[in-house]
């Protein structure tokens, strides 16, 4: 395996275990994981998809259109009946390196905005430019979705998600 393999199965690993610990975090708070059945049929509608419950989630799913007009598959998409009723969309990055990664957060940034429902946008590691991260906060605060750090998710979780 070359460096630059090595580096980015490294990201795309650090990557999955902050969304395991999201999604880990929602199961603690009640939350299903839709079938695939069930996701296949979410994925290819616009409508109300078929509940199984009141509290669920689906991870790398379909539904809104990014900055370019294409499909954007968001990390999760978590439906609470009572909460969110409209949906709550939580993309996760993870950065434990500095460089030119965090100029990608732009896109994730204005995709976010166009999406409908309550959105988060959860970023660790360590690594992200200080820049970056104060520039996410200013838009976070002006755009209308939610910024955390894996530990600010935690405690909002904790706060918000009922069990």
């Amino acid at each position: 395996m070359t460096e630059i393999m090595q580096g980015g199965y490294t990201a795309n690993m650090n990557g999955r275990t902050l969304e395991n610990m999201v999604e880990d975090i929602l199961k603690t708070k009640g939350y299903c994981e839709l079938t695939a059945e069930e996701k296949k049929i979410l994925t290819k509608q616009d409508g109300e998809p078929p509940i199984p419950d009141e509290k669920w989630y689906c991870k790398q799913v379909r539904l809104e259109r990014n900055l370019y007009g294409a499909k954007y598959t968001m990390d999760f998409y978590v439906f609470d009946a009572h909460l969110f009723p409209d949906g709550l969309q939580i993309e996760t990055k993870w950065q434990s390196s500095s460089g030119s990664v965090d100029e990608k957060y732009c896109f994730t940034v204005l995709s976010l905005q166009r999406m409908s429902g309550t959105k988060i946008l959860i970023l660790d590691g360590g690594g992200a430019r200080q820049g970056a991260i104060q520039w996410i906060k200013r838009q976070a605060e002006k755009k209308g979705f939610k910024y955390f750090t894996l530990t600010g998710f935690i405690i909002w979780a904790n706060k918000t998600l009922t069990t």
